[in-house]
């Protein structure tokens, strides 16, 4: 475990659970970060997410090395990790620094010490976190140390929790999951297509960059489909 200091504003509580919000520093986020992965046949409960898919690993660790090299922020975390801290006691460290109480829009600062002995659980975001590390062990291993140290000093946006009951991480997870619902897929072809269309480059690089979703052969479907509709 590494030492570290966040701010943060604390924005709800549910489940008897403390809701907060802030941003992350790269290093102390892949320096910190464990994963509750599922174990079969194992009492109590120690993990309830799936193992993490290789290649989906692979295709953000690719993608955020890319963001890096072109100095543009890291677009695979334009929407919040999700962070669980598993210590009795972690909340006492959360210290408010614009008023005297913790009601929702405070503004804390937050002490990670080897004093709470617990490491930073994603609850949502496996995939990201973990594409995240490989991209920064890629570029030790290339060498590329400009590229490593600007990586290790950027921040992502998060959600934090303070809860020692696994239960109540994992139904935090479940509720995330069961109430996220993603783009349909014709809506997002018909993002794709009018950002292709008029030569959005975002755009046209996530039809040619090689995604599996959306290929310039569906665009051009899409683009056939209008006309025989007009």
């Amino acid at each position: 475990m590494s030492k570290f200091k966040l701010n943060l504003i604390k924005s709800s509580n549910v489940l008897d659970v403390s809701f907060y919000t802030g941003s992350i520093r790269v290093s102390d986020l892949c320096e910190n970060l464990e994963i509750a992965e599922f174990k079969p046949g194992i009492t109590p409960l120690d993990g309830y997410q799936r193992k993490a898919s290789d290649a989906r690993r692979a295709q953000i660790s690719k993608r955020i090395i890319e963001d890096v090299k072109a100095r543009e922020g890291l677009d695979a975390f334009v929407d919040s990790l999700n962070i669980n801290i598993r210590s009795s006691n972690a909340e006492t460290y959360c210290k408010p620094i614009n008023r005297d109480n913790d009601e929702p829009g405070g503004i804390f600062t937050f002490d990670y010490t080897d004093a709470l002995k617990s490491p930073l659980f994603i609850v949502d975001g496996q995939h990201r976190a973990k594409g995240l590390q490989d991209a920064l062990s890629k570029l030790l291993n290339d060498k590329d140390l400009d590229e490593l140290n600007y990586l290790r000093d950027q921040y992502v946006s998060m959600n934090l929790t303070f809860t020692d009951d696994i239960y109540k991480e994992a139904y935090i997870f479940y509720l995330i999951n069961e109430h996220a619902k993603s783009v349909p897929p014709d809506g997002a072809t018909r993002l794709m297509v009018e950002g292709y269309k008029n030569n959005i480059v975002r755009f046209k690089n996530e039809v040619t960059g090689g995604s599996k979703k959306i290929r310039e052969q569906d665009i051009f479907c899409a683009m056939v489909a209008d006309k025989l509709k007009e």
